[in-house]
């Protein structure tokens, strides 16, 4: 090319690069409007069009970086069990990718794929896998929540299953937090008290009488034991139909039953302790 031609606004200015941004002999031009020397105009030009470059070289960098997230055939089908509570499940396999759902410790996903390269999270450097979640979804989790389940591998059923447990337990002892009292299979409420703590500690009165100690929950026997025993017994069949959670023990030739009254987070100390004077003087004139 003989020359650059350079417009500003409705004026054009031809000049040639090697004679110092002078006219080209015998050419005549306006100038800029505005008096802006050519070289003034370059410089701002400059940066827009190094940012343009920028771009493009990012947009292929991006490009080349989602290739890498391909689906491997390793790991397609496998059964695991997620190992930390409220782990993130992506709609992508990077850190930030929209959140879809949360997992919680125990819960059991499937396993179909995983990224081509590991990713390093933190200091944790591991493959995002593809899983389906237990209500369906299918998404990306980072590879360190999840616990491969190997087939016949007794050790780690036998540790997903206590992961399981404890995970119950935890929901359970919210639950469990409040008041508790005993009644009959009928619905006529006894004079055993019981206040469970969701710290796995309790109390357990009877007229003067109180014993203080922990609980825990069998889940072979499904069962709620009382490490000091209570007023009322030591062992309770834990019982669940629906919405419902209360305790069962047999009394004799009836069925003792301890139900939530209260929960703890409606409890006044001074007017709990008067309300459960009034039912015992009323259990008393019975």
């Amino acid at each position: 090319m003989r020359g650059i031609i350079l417009i500003a606004g409705h004026n054009m200015k031809i000049f040639n690069a090697r004679h110092n941004d002078r006219p080209l002999s015998g050419e005549r031009y306006s100038g800029c409007a505005n008096g802006t020397s050519a070289r003034n105009v370059f410089n701002l030009l400059a940066p827009f069009a190094l940012l343009s470059f920028s771009l493009i070289l990012f947009s292929s960098c991006e490009s080349a970086k989602e290739e890498k997230t391909v689906l491997s055939e390793s790991n397609v089908n496998e059964t695991g069990y997620i190992m930390n509570d409220n782990s993130a499940v992506r709609f992508e396999p990077h850190l930030f990718s929209a959140r879809v759902d949360n997992l919680n410790k125990g819960d059991k996903v499937t396993v179909i794929g995983r990224s081509a390269e590991k990713s390093k999270i933190a200091k944790v450097e591991d493959y995002w896998l593809r899983v389906i979640t237990p209500s369906g979804i299918t998404a990306w989790t980072f590879g360190s929540n999840v616990k491969l389940m190997k087939e016949g591998d007794d050790a780690t059923q036998k540790e997903l299953d206590r992961l399981a447990n404890e995970r119950k337990a935890d929901q359970l002892a919210k639950t469990f937090k409040g008041v508790w009292w005993s009644t009959t299979a009928s619905g006529t409420f006894t004079s055993h008290k019981l206040t469970i703590y969701e710290d796995r500690k309790y109390k357990s009165e009877r007229g003067g009488q109180k014993i203080e100690g922990e609980w825990s929950i069998d889940f072979d026997k499904n069962a709620v034991l009382f490490s000091n025993g209570t007023t009322a017994g030591k062992e309770f069949a834990l019982i669940e139909r629906g919405q419902d959670i209360f305790f069962e023990a047999a009394s004799g030739n009836d069925k003792m039953r301890i139900i939530k009254t209260k929960d703890m987070t409606d409890l006044d100390e001074e007017k709990q302790k008067k309300e459960d004077e009034e039912l015992l003087l009323q259990l008393q004139n019975q």
